[in-house]
């Protein structure tokens, strides 16, 4: 499947076409991760865990895990 930034030629009657999707991020200080269904930003700030996440759509109830990496 071609890209949206891939350039070419159409002949008539041709088409294309793509999926997309969209992180609703502002707000969130960018993200270090997206799916299709939520974006987040995780960042260590003073010592802390900052986390902040936006969903594309609305779920009931949702969790996080945050597991602790060692260093």
């Amino acid at each position: 499947m071609r890209t949206q930034a891939e350039v070419g030629r159409l002949d008539p009657l041709e088409a294309v076409g793509w999926q997309e999707w969209w992180y609703p991020v502002r707000g969130i200080g960018g993200f270090t991760f997206a799916n299709r269904d939520v974006a987040a930003n995780a960042a260590i700030e003073d010592g802390k865990l900052h986390l902040r996440a936006i969903g594309t759509g609305s779920w009931s109830p949702a969790y996080f895990q945050v597991l602790k990496r060692a260093v």
